[in-house]
């Protein structure tokens, strides 16, 4: 999360369109007014990545992850992914790494 306020920026749409989706008006309010910089644990905590996994260890989790979703039903994570995510008001699956 950029600190748009310390540098005289307005924040840009995915800040003030994603992140309170993400994370909740109020945390959204607390993190774009205060500049405050997100660090990786509190990121996992407010819901803003889904796993926090270290630099060394990021290709084999990942890899891990998409063998288990490969091995799923061919045609159901595609569907799920095109139809049902963007009808919760996402555009794309949140993934992030550190």
């Amino acid at each position: 999360m950029a600190p748009f306020l310390r540098v005289g920026l307005m924040p840009e749409l995915g800040s003030t369109y994603n992140l309170p989706r993400l994370v909740g008006i109020a945390k959204a309010c607390e993190i774009i007014f205060n500049a405050k910089t997100v660090m990786r644990k509190e990121a996992k905590e407010i819901g803003l990545v889904n796993e926090v996994v270290p630099r060394d260890e990021l290709m084999s989790f990942t890899w891990k992850m998409a063998t288990e979703i490969a091995q799923m039903a061919p045609i159901t994570a595609p569907t799920i992914k095109t139809g049902a995510v963007p009808r919760l008001g996402f555009t794309a699956c949140r993934t992030s790494a550190v």
